[in-house]
């Protein structure tokens, strides 16, 4: 048995005390006389003698429970194995690592999280002796932390740690800690844990322990784990313009006990504050809200929205950039038979387009590739050339409009269109008909028309093509004709959207190139060919960003935060017609970037703190352990009150077997028959 207090151990002089008292309790007794003792001499030496024997009962007993009571505050416990309470500087290698994310801004009785698991580290280090040496490990995972430090040293390090905006995953820091001290010649290494125990990241479950580390936690906790936080926010059109009232949608999420019922968030654009909205969020729940606000710069705009609560502050403002001079990309082919120039003519009447007009016969690939919407006009027929090209821009997020001619090759167009999921073309039906159903419900037409009558004159069909049925449609019949043929369809597989219109855009086959459905029908086919471009990244992290090829030459981009001083070359790589930009996890701090190449503007990003941490819901210490336990995990230990203070011998004990609640039981049971002895005892 050893003691985690044998300081406390002097305690035990107490016993005296009793012992003292019973000694010099001497009782003056007065002579009585009588005139025949015989019958009282054996009464006194009875009662004298149990008298006796009830104050040695009295004394044993009252020394016991001191004894019992010094022993259970000196915290004995036994050692198992090759416990570090045996031979603590034994240890030479000890890796301590404490959680500087975010969530650690959180606060206790004591003050912020990060400066109690900073004053752990500290006591950690004070109790090893002289020869023990140290890696103090962060969330930054810094090359300078993979070393080791003398204790003096160590306390320096401590002393710098700072708040870090990247939180890691326990696995991760376990990992990082194995790889260090297993390679370092003395095999006896100790790892401690200081953290919050975050359950977002705290994955015990994923942990690979090693057998000859032995590895203890300490948990600081947090008075409270309620917080507001901006969880993402989007824009209810994918398109951005200036003098266009936009609705940007804002989700809230509320992890505490509280409801809110009003809360004010403040939306600032280019450092200015352009509209408040209020907000209520029930407890443990997401809440969604609008701005609705005008567009004034026709530029990139940097914008963020801001909230207010206390303490955890990092995830109470949103980052994000959009671009509201961004043209749709339009390239229209037309074929041979083509006479009018209706399309290009309603893209180039609108300053939203940016419309690039080609015959058949001379396309110019290299200007296709940054089109967001391909109209294929009347093509008689489409070459192997031009149909790779197109698979290659469809697979790389392009749409496709098919309008065949009157005189096209069908089986080879249903080859063409095979290929993007397209139902296949039959005879050409010269029978008049007209289209009798717009499929409203389709997302397609979203918005479009506020309500539809019922005896609305729609176009009118003197030719079409019929397309051949199928049990397994991967389609959608968009527009549909009286006689139920599909008029406008598209396809509902791929990574982009198809369009076939079954009948040429002329005169000679209908109207439909003077009705008022031509002009919404494709300008919503161009609208959902553009993919939203993300308002913001996370940091930390190695997601790659799309930019045009067309702006990227020999020399390199350059990305630089706007107010700060992180500037970076990214990697670039070129895959089809795109180009990306690979930052391998070096964008840590949050807020605006510029990518610009030569001095000129190429892009604006913003970048976010990852939202992993806004849950602060913690493991408690008991049912942390029972993980352990349920997971069979050995050599890894938790300190039952990380908030107190602590010292290593504490912190190696953690593992041991502690008996300290039996020295209090014990005490309690020779009280309790002290008591009986002085009640019952006569």
């Amino acid at each position: 048995m050893s003691f985690l207090y044998p300081a406390v151990l002097w305690g035990l002089l107490a016993v005296l005390v009793p012992l003292i008292i019973h000694l010099f309790n001497f009782v003056k007794y007065k002579k009585v006389y009588f005139s025949n003792v015989s019958l009282l001499a054996t009464i006194k030496n009875e009662s004298k003698s149990k008298s006796r024997l009830k104050e040695i009962l009295v004394l044993i007993l009252r020394c016991f429970t001191i004894i019992c009571i010094v022993f259970a505050f000196s915290k004995p416990y036994i050692p198992n194995g090759q416990s570090a309470v045996n031979n603590l500087n034994g240890f030479k290698n000890i890796s301590i690592y404490i959680d500087n994310s975010l969530s650690m801004s959180n606060v206790n009785k004591s003050g912020p999280l990060i400066e109690i698991a900073k004053q752990k580290a500290k006591e950690i280090i004070k109790a090893f002796s002289g020869s023990a040496k140290f890696q103090i490990l962060t969330n930054s995972f810094e090359g300078k932390q993979q070393r080791l430090l003398s204790a003096e040293d160590a306390l320096m390090a401590v002393d710098d740690v700072k708040e870090y905006p990247l939180s890691r995953m326990l696995s991760d820091v376990i990992s990082k800690q194995n790889n260090f001290l297993l390679q370092l010649p003395n095999a006896s290494s100790l790892s401690y844990i200081i953290s919050d125990l975050q359950k977002s990241t705290f994955n015990v479950s994923a942990v690979s322990i090693d057998s000859s580390i032995k590895y203890t936690v300490i948990p600081i906790e947090a008075s409270q784990v309620n917080n507001i936080s901006i969880d993402t926010c989007w824009f209810e059109s994918p398109i951005q313009q200036k003098g266009f009232i936009q609705k940007l949608h804002v989700k809230i999420k509320n992890v505490s006990t509280q409801d809110i019922d009003v809360a004010t968030a403040n939306l600032y654009i280019n450092n200015s504050l352009i509209a408040p909205a209020t907000y209520s969020a029930a407890s443990e729940q997401t809440s969604e809200f609008i701005f609705s606000f005008e567009c004034k710069t026709e530029a990139w705009n940097n914008a963020v929205i801001k909230i207010e609560d206390y303490p955890v502050t990092f995830d109470d403002e949103l980052f994000f950039t959009f671009n509201s001079k961004n043209n749709l990309k339009i390239a229209l082919i037309n074929g041979k038979e083509v006479r009018g120039n209706e399309l290009f003519n309603l893209f180039n009447s609108d300053s939203l387009f940016s419309v690039t007009n080609f015959n058949e016969t001379q396309v110019d690939f290299g200007k296709l590739k940054n089109a967001n919407l391909i109209i294929l006009n009347q093509l008689n027929s489409i070459n192997s050339g031009l149909l790779n090209e197109l698979l290659k821009f469809y697979t790389s997020g392009t749409s496709l409009v098919f309008v065949p001619s009157e005189k096209i090759d069908v089986p080879q167009y249903n080859t063409v269109l095979k290929q993007f999921n397209l139902p296949q073309l039959l005879s050409f039906d010269t029978t008049k008909t007209s289209v009798a159903h717009i499929e409203n419900k389709n997302n397609f037409f979203a918005n479009v028309f506020e309500k539809i009558d019922h005896n609305i004159n729609l176009p009118l069909v003197l030719k079409h093509y019929e397309i051949q049925k199928s049990t397994n449609s991967v389609f959608q019949n968009l527009l549909q004709l009286q006689n139920g043929s599909p008029f406008l369809l598209k396809n509902i597989q791929g990574n982009s959207n198809a369009y076939l219109i079954t009948q040429p855009i002329n005169e000679s086959c209908g109207n439909f190139i003077k009705h008022a459905l031509f002009v919404p029908t494709f300008y919503r086919m161009s609208l959902m060919s553009v993919k939203s471009n993300l308002l913001y990244y996370l940091t930390g992290t190695n997601a790659p960003i799309q930019i045009e090829n067309s702006k990227i030459a020999e020399k390199p981009p350059v990305l630089k935060q706007k107010k700060g001083n992180v500037e970076l070359i990214p990697e670039i790589k070129n895959i089809g017609n795109q180009s990306l930009l690979f930052l391998h996890n070096q964008i840590i701090e949050s807020g605006f970037y510029s990518l610009t190449m030569d001095s000129a503007l190429i892009s604006e990003y913003a970048f976010n703190i990852n939202r992993i941490e806004s849950d602060l819901t913690s493991y408690s210490i008991d049912n942390l352990m029972e993980l352990i336990r349920d997971k069979k995990i050995k050599n890894f230990a938790v300190v039952s009150n990380g908030n107190e203070n602590i010292n290593a011998k504490l912190l190696s004990a953690a593992e041991n077997t502690q008996i300290w609640k039996f020295f209090v039981i014990l005490s309690l049971i020779f009280m309790a028959l002290e008591l009986i002895v002085l009640k019952f005892f006569k």
